[in-house]
């Protein structure tokens, strides 16, 4: 099975991964680059330069992940929405192809994420805001991995016990 981790936010970690559960959406930011679609590698990174001053070496990474998340990832794929500090904030599922999102609160928290490239996801009820040392096997270490997105495989068998087996106060 094919896992998808997208850390929520930077400075408001509970925030957003409230805002992705009641919008049923995952979300990353660089929102002001506007819609990838029909945007290549090098256009991209300029964007990042010009809006967000990032340096060159900086906006090929950042272009890297945005486009990871336009075109590597799926309806149908596993997600994990990662807090950081060790915390799985949501797990569930993408539902639905990339799109540039402005009319949700997921675009705008406060003014401040951004976080405008969004996919559809339907999240879980439970288990929510877990530490990762729940998950199975080298799970725990794959979602804690530097960066906003990580696409890795796992076992999804032993991913759906280990989640079934998560104590509802596992934090």
């Amino acid at each position: 099975m094919k896992v998808v981790k997208i850390v929520t936010h930077h400075d408001m970690p509970e925030g957003a991964a409230e805002l992705w559960a009641r919008e049923d959406v995952v979300a990353i930011g660089w929102g002001r680059v506007g819609d990838l679609r029909g945007k290549g590698s090098e256009e991209i990174k300029e964007l990042l330069g010009k809006k967000y001053k990032e340096s060159e070496g900086q906006a090929a990474k950042s272009a890297g992940t945005l486009i990871r998340f336009r075109d590597e990832i799926e309806p149908g794929d596993f997600v994990i929405a990662y807090k950081c500090s060790n915390k799985v904030a949501l797990v569930g599922q993408i539902t639905g192809e990339y799109q540039y999102e402005m009319g949700n609160d997921v675009a705008y928290v406060g003014g401040e994420t951004e976080y405008c490239n969004q996919r559809k996801a339907q999240w879980r009820d439970r288990p929510r805001n877990f530490h990762r040392r729940f998950l199975p096997d080298d799970l725990p270490e794959k979602v804690a991995l530097r960066g906003t997105i990580a696409i890795f495989e796992c076992n999804g068998k032993k991913l759906e016990e280990a989640l079934r087996r998560i104590p509802k106060n596992a934090d």
